[in-house]
């Protein structure tokens, strides 16, 4: 997709979707606990330089600039309503 973008590339505030990660099996496993799976929509919410913190399903984690430069998400426009937890099905 055209949109698809480093993590590290959102602007704080901007919506996108998480589309994959490319980074280690330990932690992407651990990123998925947080819910980081495709279709579900981070946010940036703050960033000092190159890092960033991020909000995923009522989470807030922070995020050093090399691992948001291995998660992939795709920009869109406009407002995106983010899922609850119990909405998650696996």
């Amino acid at each position: 997709m055209k949109n698809t973008v480093e993590l590290s590339r959102m602007h704080t505030g901007e919506s996108c979707i998480f589309q994959s990660c490319q980074c280690r099996n330990d932690t992407r496993l651990f990123l998925e606990s947080l819910g980081f799976f495709p279709g579900i929509p981070p946010r940036v919410v703050g960033r000092s330089g190159k890092d960033l913190i991020v909000e995923i399903l009522g989470t807030r984690l922070a995020m050093g600039g090399t691992l948001a430069n291995g998660l992939y998400v795709t920009r869109q426009h406009g407002h995106i309503s983010e899922p609850r937890r119990g909405q998650l099905l696996r």
